[in-house]
């Protein structure tokens, strides 16, 4: 039997995820007392991967071994963690992926790196059963990269899938791992996934343009599309067969960049570049969204993710170089809890337990 946590990726999102709940060793605990939950940021300009523990306060620290590790860059874009919390991969603008173990304090270190095509991937996101990893590219190919996950942690690489569009910006899985969505700057490619973890095409949904960012629930009835151009949230129901019926928009701030959702899938939040804030959202019956307002985030806010207990929010401000901590309170708005030093540009942020 596979043995699964949920991992809350939502780097350029994550979209991407791990959820997990913590306790011993400063990290935050769930009833169990059996897990510790850390936190990853990928930072573009300094070529650095910032390692923290997440305390039972909700408040990062970073890991006693090293604040960072020097990453084979340059600029990582993207960062996804494998449902054991055993690997990390980072997708690089210099077109190819690192890959790194995790030890049992958290720490990284770099198994090594393969290639990813030759037009700057800017995304990453492994599949809920450890099994596969996908990349999509920054320019110029139409194509997915899809590689299987060996025993040891490194990537093998299996195909390339065709995008009937000119450009990939995320990609999100179902918890599943039956379907996935491609978002670009038009519509959602939409995917089923074979045994062998190879896409085939199930057609395209086209609603609002200027997507950026998809997230699926946890319970893979629903999805939610930032639409970086038109300043909304596409809503959508996942149907029988995989394929995503739309369910009409949601205005949020200013050039949304990221969306992620709790793991107990009642909140919805939304990173806004421009206005410089966080959309907040209550997950109603049938999916629907209800706006709960919104809080202040740093200076270009690029990526969020929920943490593992889903009781807290954290936003890796780009120009800042930090991350903004916030507490989930009673109803789902977000209390500022500061901000922690993370490196030069902060691109992406990722939460898991082990």
């Amino acid at each position: 039997m596979r043995k699964t946590l949920i991992v809350v990726v939502t780097g350029l999102v994550s979209g991407g995820l791990v959820f997990g709940l913590a306790a011993c060793g400063g990290g935050g605990s769930d009833s169990g007392g059996d897990k510790v939950s850390y936190a990853y940021v990928a930072n573009e300009y300094s070529n650095e991967i910032y390692q923290y523990t997440i305390a039972d306060d909700g408040t990062l620290a970073f890991l006693d071994t090293t604040t960072y590790v020097p990453h084979p860059g340059p600029a990582p874009m993207s960062i996804a963690v494998n449902p054991t919390g055993q690997h990390a991969y980072v997708a690089n603008f210099n077109n190819h992926i690192a890959e790194y173990t995790i030890a049992a304090d958290g720490s990284l270190s770099l198994l090594g790196t393969i290639s990813s095509g030759e037009n700057a991937p800017g995304f990453i996101t492994v599949d809920p059963n450890g099994e596969y990893a996908y990349v999509k590219n920054e320019h110029g190919e139409r194509m997915v990269y899809q590689y299987t996950i060996q025993a040891d942690g490194t990537l093998a690489f299996m195909e390339t899938v065709a995008h009937e569009t000119t450009s990939v910006d995320t990609i999100a899985i179902g918890p599943s791992g039956r379907y996935a969505y491609v978002s670009d700057g038009n519509q959602v490619q939409q995917y089923a996934i074979g045994a062998d973890g190879a896409f085939s095409y199930l057609g395209s949904v086209n609603d609002v343009s200027g997507s950026y960012s998809l997230a699926v629930t946890p319970s893979g009835q629903y999805a939610y599309k930032a639409n970086n151009s038109r300043d909304n949230v596409s809503q959508y129901e996942i149907q029988a067969d995989g394929t995503l019926g739309f369910m009409g928009t949601i205005a949020c701030g200013d050039s949304p960049m990221s969306i992620a959702i709790d793991p107990l899938e009642r909140y919805v939040y939304v990173a806004n570049d421009t206005s410089e804030d966080v959309s907040q959202y209550a997950i109603h019956a049938g999916g629907m969204l209800s706006f709960l307002g919104t809080v202040a985030a740093g200076y270009f806010p690029t990526s969020i993710a929920v943490d593992p207990t889903g009781k807290y929010v954290y936003v890796a401000n780009n120009v800042d170089g930090n991350v903004s901590q916030y507490a989930i309170k009673s109803g789902g708005t977000l209390e500022s809890m500061g901000t922690v030093p993370a490196g030069s540009g902060p691109k992406a942020i990722v939460t898991f337990a082990r």
